[in-house]
């Protein structure tokens, strides 16, 4: 056996070590209980392959590009022999030869996708911290979607102490004025004073004197807008990513804080939840929708982008991950808020 023969085998020998202790690490995590980590390190060592054979198939490749790329690669490597020659000759008697070429050019390459690496994985820190559809997301850290519903719930809250009701259906059609939506009057409990100056109250949400504050995007309405649309792409008026229970903002009866716990209580009854379709402008009245149609099956009901599940704020304050597969019957439980119906805990934290 040549000597090169036997560093090939060393270094083969040395690689296959490093993959079994990889992959008997990995394997200890999945059995203490430290899966998401091992999904992340499996994530960072083998995602760009398994990426790379998901999607293979589904690359449109441009003739036209491959070939100017690759013309464009030919002269560089000329010019780049061409200079790197002339220089070398200049200051040593030693010839510059291809394979020098070549190496520069493949360094040249290697950073030039190291960059692109390095800016994809400060995209994808930013999303998995940021985004309710990554692990970090699912693993109940905060992501906007749900600081937005502790946002309002909080909101939601001071507006019950104030007015000793939420801003439902009931409430707010008994004033002179036009009715606006509940997101409309929790504007000065976020910090939005500025357009809620701007609302005529006396008009209609789409007059146009009121055009101008309902087309501004209100960051707590719309925290999170990946693949999704933040104004309505026919009028411009900004959209919402929430909607509030029908059962409690649509009806004829005045809810507040007490009556809720007095009947079902705070916890058992849904007070907002998240909407990924038809999602409405945010100063429309009727922004509603019904729980029991199931999360994520209605496209006039809660859900996700992701159709993994939906968060919810409950009447308490608390915002709570509901699955997509979770019986229909406890979400129409959780909201009703006098329904006086049993709720099964155990499956819905499954």
């Amino acid at each position: 056996m040549s000597e090169k023969q036997a560093t090939a085998i060393s270094y083969i020998s040395i690689v296959v070590v490093i993959a079994l202790v990889g992959f008997l690490l990995l394997g200890i995590l999945v059995a203490t209980g430290l899966g998401v980590l091992a999904e992340v390190i499996f994530g960072l060592l083998f995602g760009w392959l398994l990426f790379l054979i998901q999607n293979l198939f589904y690359v449109e490749w441009n003739i036209g590009g491959l070939l100017t790329g690759l013309f464009s690669l030919v002269i560089f490597i000329g010019v780049l022999h061409y200079l790197a020659s002339r220089g070398v000759s200049h200051v040593s008697t030693q010839r510059w030869k291809w394979k020098h070429t070549l190496l520069c050019t493949l360094l040249v390459v290697v950073s030039f996708l190291a960059g692109f690496s390095i800016v994809g994985l400060t995209k994808i820190t930013i999303w998995s911290t940021q985004d309710e559809r990554s692990w970090i997301g699912m693993q109940g850290l905060p992501s906007p979607v749900r600081r937005g519903l502790k946002t309002l719930g909080i909101a939601s809250h001071q507006y019950a102490d104030e007015h000793n009701q939420f801003p439902t259906y009931s409430a707010l059609q008994d004033s002179n004025k036009a009715v606006h939506s509940w997101q409309t009057h929790l504007l000065p409990y976020l910090e939005q004073e500025t357009i809620a100056q701007q609302i005529e109250h006396e008009l209609p949400w789409d007059h146009p004197q009121n055009y101008k504050a309902f087309s501004t995007a209100v960051p707590q309405f719309i925290p999170s807008y990946h693949g999704q649309l933040r104004f309505h792409p026919e009028n411009g008026y900004a959209l919402t990513q929430y909607a509030a229970n029908t059962k409690l903002f649509a009806t004829s009866e005045r809810w507040d804080l007490d009556k809720i716990s007095y009947n079902d209580g705070q916890s058992n009854t849904l007070l907002l939840g998240q909407i990924s379709e038809k999602l409405p402008p945010w100063g429309k009245p009727g922004n509603w929708r019904d729980p029991s149609l199931g999360i994520n099956k209605s496209p006039h009901g809660f859900g996700s982008p992701d159709q993994r599940g939906a968060f919810f704020l409950m009447a308490d304050g608390s915002v709570q991950w509901f699955r997509s597969d979770l019986n229909p019957e406890i979400l129409k439980a959780l909201s009703t808020p006098n329904g006086g119906e049993p709720l099964d805990f155990s499956e819905m934290m499954q």
